[in-house]
């Protein structure tokens, strides 16, 4: 192997390792949401009814539906990030790997994540602003 194809494979290398550090980092950010979920489901749940509070049983089970709604595709993306994951791990053994594949592929998921995570932050603001008003009531 002479110098050039040493600095390619090293490159490579190093551009896998990239990718795997940031499906890693991927992975647990959507842990965390998962979890997170779960809690604000619970909270939402657990939450005092308020008579005074006009929709409020409404406005909750709104809020959990949407939740749920993240369940699924939430569990679609973690295993798209799991799967992309083992396939960066076992590159590099392959000398003939199209690299561009994965980065394409890398890059196609952190879009759909990125969307998620929008989509998710914009709801719990909205949950959260909701239920500080309650809570401050």
């Amino acid at each position: 192997m002479d110098s050039l194809e040493k600095k390619n494979q090293s490159f490579l290398e190093n551009n896998i390792q990239e990718l795997i550090k940031d499906t890693s980092q991927w992975e647990l950010e959507l842990d965390l949401i998962v979890l997170e979920i779960r809690f604000i489901k619970l909270f939402l749940g657990s939450f005092p009814f308020s008579a005074e509070r006009p929709n409020l049983f409404e406005r909750l089970q709104t809020f959990i539906q949407k939740l749920e709604a993240m369940e699924d595709p939430l569990a679609v993306l973690l295993e798209k990030l799991h799967s992309h994951k083992k396939e960066l791990t076992t590159i590099h053994k392959k000398v003939d790997s199209p690299i561009h594949f994965y980065t394409i592929n890398h890059d196609i998921i952190r879009e759909e994540l990125n969307g998620m995570m929008q989509e998710y932050k914009q709801l719990k603001w909205e949950i959260y602003e909701y239920s500080d008003a309650i809570i401050e009531e």
